[in-house]
């Protein structure tokens, strides 16, 4: 949130697991999953969770 305009700003995530105790990017299936899985819990808070073309996630409401 924007201090002076109160406007919502743009989050965009972007998805990492663990592999031998290292961060890695998550694959394409595993940051579909993550966003799905976010988009569901979100939308109680009307907000939605969707996987950009980069294989990012972007909060939007």
């Amino acid at each position: 949130m924007d201090d002076v305009s109160h406007s919502r700003l743009r989050m965009e995530m972007v998805p990492f697991r663990m592999q031998k105790f290292r961060l890695v990017r998550a694959s394409e299936v595993e940051a579909a999953w993550l966003g799905q899985t976010l988009d569901r819990e979100c939308r109680r808070f009307a907000r939605r969770v969707r996987l950009s073309d980069q294989n990012t996630l972007i909060l939007s409401t």
